[in-house]
């Protein structure tokens, strides 16, 4: 009897071994499998955060623009501005925008103008859509207050004997049809701007 207990001691030893083998290598599969489905959601995170920051430079070189746009618009128009036409227009990088008065932005007696929102096409054959508004404030009697609360504009004084503007031009990284679907990511920056 010691003879057989002796050989079936020596089985389950080997039986216990070859078991830890299999265990061993799905272990060390499983470790493996982890490190590379980490590193795989790591580079899909780069991608996302690195598409967004890329959308985001494209609307805030729109939204850019969109400002030189308007300041241009302010030094080639002045005459137009300041009598109070209903409407003017400006070459934008080869588009013109009409500058249409509205009295229903005006801000503490501003006078103001828009142009809405608008597409430009851009090098790489997308167009891109902006927003432009600009307020004027003539204090040639009296001094005025501007007040632009949504952004971050309060109690800003434009001194007696003074023309002041306010300028809001808004850069989206798509196309002004894309920014009119809400199903569509898009991305605005703002720019504001006194002068």
């Amino acid at each position: 009897m010691s003879v057989s207990l002796g050989i079936m001691n020596s089985m389950a030893i080997k039986i216990n071994r070859s078991g830890f083998a299999l265990i061993l290598s799905l272990l060390i599969t499983s470790v493996m499998l982890a490190i590379g489905l980490s590193l795989l959601d790591v580079t899909l995170k780069q991608i996302t955060l690195s598409t967004i920051v890329r959308e985001s430079e494209v609307a805030f070189q729109v939204a850019a623009a969109g400002m030189n746009c308007i300041q241009n618009a302010r030094v080639e128009e002045t005459v137009a501005i300041e009598d109070s036409e209903d409407t003017f227009t400006s070459n934008c990088f080869q588009t013109t925008a009409a500058f249409n008065k509205n009295d229903s932005l005006s801000n503490n007696g501003s006078l103001a103008y828009e142009v809405g929102n608008m597409n430009w096409s851009i090098a790489a054959g997308d167009d891109r859509c902006v927003g432009l508004e600009m307020h004027v404030y003539d204090a040639a009697l009296n001094s005025m207050v501007m007040n632009f609360p949504a952004q971050g504009i309060t109690n800003q004084p434009c001194p007696e004997g003074s023309t002041c503007t306010i300028a809001f031009s808004r850069g989206y990284n798509r196309s002004c049809d894309d920014v009119a679907n809400a199903n569509i990511y898009v991305v605005q920056r703002e720019l504001t701007a006194e002068f």
